[in-house]
């Protein structure tokens, strides 16, 4: 008899799903420190129309089995973090993240508030949690969000 091969993974307990987790409950600290007038959001990244009629079209060329496609699990998913007013008449996006359930993700910060934070690069691949904490800090706490926040949060 052969040797078996396979391996079933179980996920490690330094997933991604911390970075979730943490997100949300900044959001309602946020919301509750201004009374619900500010709303930080991190939601599935929105598509544009070409992107929608592109996945849609391909949607349909794969339709040919009844099957859904299992690499789709292991796709990143792309959300967006932004600042809103309740009224969402403004926003200030502020990064986009690239998450699989395991290290690393991959963040795309705004342009402006990459260079306002002194953070390097536009791109960062974050390797654990730790990571991800000293950037959302330098971020958050930066100029144009702390004035952005405030402006939003007297109207």
């Amino acid at each position: 008899m052969s040797e078996n091969y396979w391996v079933i993974e179980t996920l490690p307990a330094n997933n991604t799903s911390e970075i979730v987790v943490f997100l949300n409950d900044q959001i309602n600290k946020l919301k509750e420190m201004t009374s619900g007038k500010v709303i930080a959001v991190f939601e599935p990244r929105r598509i544009s129309q070409l992107e929608n009629i592109t996945a849609q079209v391909a949607d349909g060329l794969a339709k040919v089995s009844a099957a859904q496609d299992a690499s789709t699990l292991y796709n990143r998913k792309q959300y967006e973090y932004y600042i809103t007013d309740k009224k969402k008449q403004y926003e200030l996006a502020v990064f986009t993240l690239f998450l699989n359930e395991e290290y690393p993700a991959k963040m795309l910060i705004d342009n402006g508030l990459m260079k306002e934070a002194a953070i390097k690069q536009e791109s960062i691949t974050i390797n654990q949690f730790s990571e991800f904490l000293e950037i959302y800090k330098k971020i958050i706490q930066s100029h144009k969000v702390t004035y952005v926040i405030r402006k939003l949060n007297e109207m």
